[in-house]
C-alpha cells in the first residue's frame, strides 16, 4: 500500500519547465537567416512571374536592411569581428550580387 502511495506521489510531480534562451548571438544570426530566406522567396516568386514593383521594393528593403542591422549590432555588441558579423556581411554580399537593381 505504501508503494502505491509513493508511485502516485511521484507521478504528480510537475514536469521540469523547458526554457528557450535567446542570446544576442542567436538573434544576430537570425537577421542573416531571415534575410537569406526572404531572398530565396523573392527569387522563387520572380521565377514564377509574380514580380511587381511594390513587391520587389518591399522585399528589397527587408533583404538589404536585415543583414545590415545585424552586421552593425553584432559589431557594436562584440566590439570585434565575430561569426555573426561575417554571416551578416556574407548575406548582404549575396543579396547585392543576386538581386537585380531594377524590376
Amino acid at each position: 500500500m505504501e508503494e502505491e502511495v509513493k508511485k502516485t506521489d511521484e507521478q504528480k510531480e510537475p514536469a521540469p519547465k523547458k526554457e528557450i534562451k535567446l542570446t544576442t548571438s542567436i538573434l544576430f544570426m537570425l537577421f542573416a537567416i531571415v534575410s537569406l530566406a526572404l531572398l530565396v522567396i523573392t527569387k522563387i516568386c520572380a521565377s514564377f512571374g509574380v514580380m511587381s514593383g511594390v513587391f520587389y521594393g518591399i522585399m528589397s528593403i527587408l533583404i538589404y536592411v536585415l543583414p545590415f542591422v545585424g552586421l552593425v549590432l553584432s559589431y557594436l555588441g562584440a566590439k570585434k569581428l565575430c561569426l555573426e558579423f561575417w554571416a551578416n556581411l556574407g548575406v548582404l554580399g549575396i543579396a547585392l550580387l543576386v538581386m537585380p537593381m531594377g524590376v
